[in-house]
């Protein structure tokens, strides 16, 4: 079994995560150091590592404590989402 191929929206994450942390001059250490104070203990600079990459789901909780962690708000790390109107039923 190989891995699962990275999401799109996963991929937009982390690349958008990873600009911030650059232009704010972070470490991905000092990221995950402020995920852990922000409730999120598992997170690792490795966990980070993961994220930037695209090949870790981050989920609303986490996504909202990221933004915290880098200055900015959930939608500066999420990419434009078309949306057509159609049901989700």
């Amino acid at each position: 079994m190989g891995a699962r191929p990275y999401h799109p929206l996963d991929r937009s994450i982390g690349l958008a995560s990873r600009a911030r942390r650059r232009l704010l001059e972070l470490s991905q250490e000092e990221v995950a150091d402020a995920m852990r104070l922000l409730g999120h203990p598992t997170w690792t600079r490795a966990t980070v590592s993961e994220v930037e990459r695209g090949g870790r789901t981050v989920g609303v909780s986490e996504l909202v404590g990221l933004a915290n962690a880098l200055h900015a708000s959930p939608r500066d790390l999420c990419p434009e989402v078309a949306y057509d109107g159609g049901s989700v039923a």
